[in-house]
C-alpha cells in the first residue's frame, strides 16, 4: 500500500523532502503546485552550468555529479523533455521550457549561473531560454562568433554577464563582428588560442571597454605592443583597463617593446602590491620589479615580462 505523502502537514513533510536526494526533490517539485512550493521551503542551494548544444541545452550541477537537467528542443517543439541523468526520464512534459527553467531555479535557489558554455551553433531559438536565465557569472564560446546565428546568441547573454572568454577554432571570418563584443562594457576577456592560427589585430586590443583583458596562445607583432604604449602615453588608449596580459608562443625583443617610451626598469627584488578594484576574481596581486612607463599626467604603467615554461608572457598593469 503506497504512503499518502501529499496528505502530510507541511512541517513533517518537509522533514520527508530533507531525507530525499537531490534528483528526487526535483522529480517531487514537478508534481503538483504544492509539491513544488513545498520544494522550494526545503532550502537546497547549488551551482549551475548551463551547455547550450546543437538541438538541446543542459543544465549541470557543479555539485552534484549524479544529476543533469535535459532540455531536448530539437525543431523548436513547445514540449520539453527532462532527463536525469541515470535516473528518470519524462517526455512531452506539457510544460513550457521557461516555466520548467524558472522552477528548476527557484528550487536550487539559484540566484546566479556559474557558467555558460556555448558548445554547437543552436538550431532552436535561444531568446526565450536566455530570458528566464538569471545573471551570469561567465559566458564561453567555442564557437565561430563571427556567424550570425552564433553572435546573435552571444550578444543576447552579455548584459547578464560581466565576464565572457573566447575559444577560437581559427582567425574569424568577419573581424568586425569579434570588436563588437570587444567593445561592450564588459570587466573581464579572455581569447584562449592555443594550437590554433589566430592573430590578434591592435584595433581588436584598442577598441575594447574591459577593465581585465587577456590573450593566450594568439600570434601579435611586438611593433603593434610598441604603439600600444605609446597610444597609451597620448591618453589614447581604453581609461577603464587595469591589466592586460599577453601569453606568446613567440617572443619579442625587450628594447623593441620598449623603445621611445622612457621605460625605467626596476630589479626583481622591488615588490609592489597592485590593487584590482573591479576584479570578480583577484583582489591584489605582488608584482616582482618590472619596467614603469609614466606619462605627463603622472599615470603610471608597469610592464612586466616573463616567461613561465614555455610561453612568453608581457603583463601590463594600469596603476590608478
Amino acid at each position: 500500500m503506497a504512503f499518502p505523502l501529499l496528505r502530510l502537514p507541511l512541517l513533517p513533510l518537509l522533514r520527508v523532502c530533507r531525507c530525499m536526494d537531490l534528483d528526487e526533490v526535483f522529480a517531487f517539485s514537478l508534481l503538483s503546485k504544492r509539491t513544488y512550493i513545498t520544494a522550494e521551503f526545503v532550502g537546497i542551494t547549488r551551482t549551475v552550468v548551463v551547455n547550450a548544444k546543437e538541438n538541446h541545452f543542459e543544465l549541470c550541477f557543479k555539485d552534484a555529479q549524479d544529476i543533469l537537467i535535459y532540455f531536448d528542443l530539437e525543431n523548436n517543439q513547445a514540449l520539453t523533455d527532462v532527463k536525469l541523468q541515470n535516473m528518470w526520464s519524462w517526455n512531452n512534459l506539457p510544460i513550457s521550457t521557461s516555466e520548467l527553467l524558472n522552477k528548476t531555479f527557484d528550487v536550487f535557489h539559484c540566484k546566479l549561473i556559474d557558467q555558460v558554455h556555448l558548445m554547437d551553433t543552436p538550431q532552436y531559438n535561444m531568446s526565450l531560454i536566455i530570458a528566464t536565465l538569471p545573471n551570469i557569472k561567465k559566458v564561453s564560446s567555442f564557437l565561430d562568433i563571427t556567424n550570425e546565428i552564433n553572435s546573435r546568441a552571444l550578444k543576447a547573454l552579455l548584459p547578464k554577464t560581466s565576464r565572457v572568454t573566447l575559444y577560437p577554432e581559427a582567425e574569424y571570418n568577419n573581424p568586425e563582428k569579434l570588436q563588437e563584443t570587444l567593445i561592450e562594457n564588459l570587466d573581464y576577456i579572455e581569447i584562449i588560442a592555443f594550437g590554433r592560427d589566430f592573430r590578434l589585430n591592435l584595433d581588436d586590443v584598442l577598441i575594447t571597454n574591459a577593465t581585465e583583458f587577456y590573450f593566450y596562445g594568439v600570434s601579435l607583432r611586438e611593433q603593434d605592443l610598441n604603439r600600444l604604449l605609446k597610444l597609451w602615453i597620448t591618453g589614447k588608449f581604453n581609461t577603464r583597463m587595469e591589466h592586460l596580459r599577453f601569453a606568446l608562443q613567440e617572443g619579442f625583443n625587450r628594447d623593441n617593446i620598449l623603445n621611445g617610451l622612457n621605460a625605467i626598469e626596476l630589479p626583481r627584488t622591488t615588490t609592489r602590491t597592485f590593487e584590482f578594484p573591479t576584479s570578480q576574481t583577484i583582489s591584489s596581486k605582488t608584482i616582482y620589479g618590472g619596467h614603469d612607463i609614466r606619462r605627463g599626467d603622472g599615470d603610471l604603467v608597469t610592464v612586466d615580462i616573463l616567461r613561465p615554461g614555455t610561453l612568453y608572457v608581457y603583463d601590463i598593469y594600469f596603476w590608478s
